[in-house]
């Protein structure tokens, strides 16, 4: 289900012309489908129904609270970026434990500021990001759970200014600074390694 469809050289959604939701509030206007939204999360969630998951919604991709509040009732997390993205997840009634910190460039402020909300963990990508966490979660007195983004060096066959699986694209650490990278993790106190990442 898309929730869009054409009738009568109309445009409606979900039964309502959006004619006449223009009409009502102008344009430009952005409009949802609920229901669209609802049975997407539901057909991902039952993908991974044989095994314990957390779907969790990249605000990147559309950080409208309304949004956000739909798929957190049914059960989504959240994936986000940047503190303003974590605040946002939290006034739309995402719960803290499934809110995952991605993206490159946290700061201080933003890792203190995600610890004391008590989120999920954070996506790592570099040996010195675990090392900032550490920094922040030890002035708090606080333990700090991170997954390791590696670099698969796998190519999808998408276009270059989106490929972010490849070697060459810089994102995640690779599997040949395995050693590196645990040994940091060993002697970061305030860090709990919880699992992996991977991006293709």
């Amino acid at each position: 289900m898309n929730g869009f469809h054409l009738k009568n050289n109309r445009w409606y959604s979900d039964g309502d012309a959006l004619s006449k939701i223009a009409d009502k509030v102008g344009t430009p206007s952005y409009v949802y489908s609920l229901p669209a939204f609802e049975a997407k999360f539901k057909e991902v969630d039952q993908a991974y129904r044989s095994v314990p998951h957390l779907v969790a919604y990249a605000m990147k991709a559309n950080g409208n609270l309304s949004v956000i509040h739909a798929l957190s009732k049914l059960g989504a997390g959240a994936d986000v970026v940047s503190g303003g993205e974590l605040f946002k997840a939290r006034k739309a009634g995402v719960p803290a434990q499934k809110i995952i910190f991605a993206g490159v460039g946290k700061t201080d402020k933003e890792i203190q500021y995600a610890l004391e909300e008590g989120i999920r963990y954070f996506n790592v990508e570099s040996v010195p990001e675990i090392e900032a966490i550490n920094e922040v979660a030890k002035k708090m007195r606080k333990i700090a759970s991170i997954a390791i983004r590696f670099n698969p060096d796998v190519d999808a066959l998408t276009h270059h200014y989106i490929s972010t699986g490849k070697k060459e694209n810089k994102f995640g650490v690779f599997l040949g600074d395995l050693d590196k990278v645990m040994e940091t993790v060993r002697r970061s106190r305030f860090v709990h390694w919880t699992g992996v990442h991977a991006h293709i």
